[in-house]
């Protein structure tokens, strides 16, 4: 990036995937978010396949429905700038999408083209014919797709969603792992419920017990060959496999007796409650809201950040609203008038150990604490000038977090750029380690 577009920029945050898998875990409830559970998407096309869904081919297949139907399958174009009506629900919550698409069926159905005269028509087919026509083929493709999500997630998305948000708020544990056994057990699926899992793991814990019955029902429906995908899960820090509970009766093992105790609140609801992730339960989906993405329960990570960069009057306040998570670095000419700023090219090279790091200039945010009681606001870099955060996210972006910024963006009156490596939903994180 040059100077020049660089001073379009306020700040730049690169944030890394495993920071925040909750929000790739959570099921969404916006609709993009649901088309991207369900349908296959590459580079914004969309395969409108309502046959096999993502939930389908996920599911065993027990060889009753051998007569396949070949079917010339729709494709939906997920441009704002070709599809305007995509352009206007994609971040909304599923539950007013119908009403819109509704709304714009009855305004297609109120053009008389009957009642215009011969110049009126001759000047409606070369002018709006083929716009009208255009719409018309989306706004079926829209419905289809609605009428697919229903279908496909109707019986199970109440209960998942009071699931997921007991999950989130440290609520009834032992009704959440029974329904975790029961889809491993009933409803299994080769990636939504090694999600269901993770999200379970992750929030509650998952006692030894129930992991080796979870991994068993799981080989026990796929095949013993996918054994190597919890290993997977647990070295990308998806799934936290836990110790055995035997424990023997020597002083040294006491210190871990704490591990096994129950426990009020875990790391990751302590966490998620000083950074404000976790809002009031309410029923009504309010769009002010970010946590609408995830029908009131959660707040994402990218947008939380978001919001502190754009609404802190000094680097100061910054530090203090993020401490609770580790390893946050900051660069650029915040450091310009720090000793440690960033150093040439040779001097880094000339100072390298064999087996060190290179820092690229960046400073532990944490390790400045003493350095920001003399100067809160070091480098004189907030507020934020331009108002506007470049955000990239390593290993994948979701639909439901970009629709999250979009809330932020609109209430600090700034503008938020989302970038990724990719756009991901749950199934495709988890299926990325098979």
């Amino acid at each position: 990036m040059n100077k020049e577009d660089s001073q379009d920029i306020g700040a730049l945050l690169v944030i890394d995937r495993a920071q925040d898998y909750a929000s790739t875990l959570l099921t969404p409830a916006t609709y993009s978010g649901l088309l991207s559970e369900l349908f296959t998407i590459n580079c914004g096309i969309l395969d409108l396949n309502v046959t096999e869904t993502k939930l389908v081919k996920g599911k065993l297949d027990f060889g009753l429905n051998d007569e396949k139907q070949e079917t010339k399958n729709s494709v939906m174009v997920l441009d704002s700038s070709v599809d305007s009506l995509y352009g206007e629900i994609k971040h909304r919550h599923f539950s007013e999408v119908l009403s819109v698409l509704s709304s714009k069926a009855r305004l297609l159905k109120n053009e008389d083209v009957r009642a215009l005269g011969i110049q009126e028509i001759k000047h409606f087919v070369t002018t709006k014919l083929q716009q009208v026509t255009m719409f018309k083929q989306n706004l079926v493709n829209h419905v289809l797709a609605c009428e697919t999500i229903i279908s496909e997630m109707s019986n199970k998305f109440e209960t998942l969603k009071l699931t997921e948000n007991d999950m989130l708020n440290n609520r009834n544990r032992k009704s959440n792992a029974a329904f975790v056994d029961e889809n491993f057990g009933t409803d299994i699926h080769m990636y939504n419920s090694l999600r269901l899992m993770c999200l379970l793991s992750l929030t509650q814990g998952i006692s030894y017990d129930e992991y080796n019955a979870l991994v068993s029902k799981y080989l026990h429906a796929f095949g013993h060959k996918y054994i190597y995908i919890f290993n997977n899960l647990v070295n990308t820090g998806l799934l936290i496999q836990p110790s055995s509970p035997k424990l023997s009766l020597n002083i040294t093992s006491l210190g871990s007796l704490s591990d096994h105790l129950p426990k009020w609140q875990n790391t990751f609801q302590s966490i998620a409650n000083k950074l404000k992730q976790l809002p009031p339960q309410t029923d009504k989906h309010e769009k002010s809201s970010p946590s609408y993405v995830f029908n009131e329960g959660y707040i994402p990570l990218v947008a939380v950040l978001c919001n502190i960069l754009l609404t802190a009057e000094s680097l100061s306040e910054v530090a203090s609203k993020v401490s609770p998570i580790n390893g946050v670095k900051v660069a650029g000419r915040v450091l310009d008038r720090t000793k440690d700023g960033i150093k040439t090219l040779n001097e880094r090279l000339s100072n390298m150990k064999p087996q060190g790091e290179l820092e690229h200039g960046c400073r532990d945010l944490k390790g400045m604490s003493n350095l920001l009681k003399n100067e809160p606001n070091l480098g004189n870099m907030f507020p934020l000038k331009p108002k506007s955060v470049l955000v990239f996210v390593i290993g994948g972006v979701t639909y439901a977090e970009i629709a999250a910024c979009e809330v932020i963006q609109t209430s600090t009156g700034s503008k938020i750029f989302v970038a990724s490596d990719s756009i991901v939903s749950g199934g495709e994180l988890i299926a990325s380690n098979v």
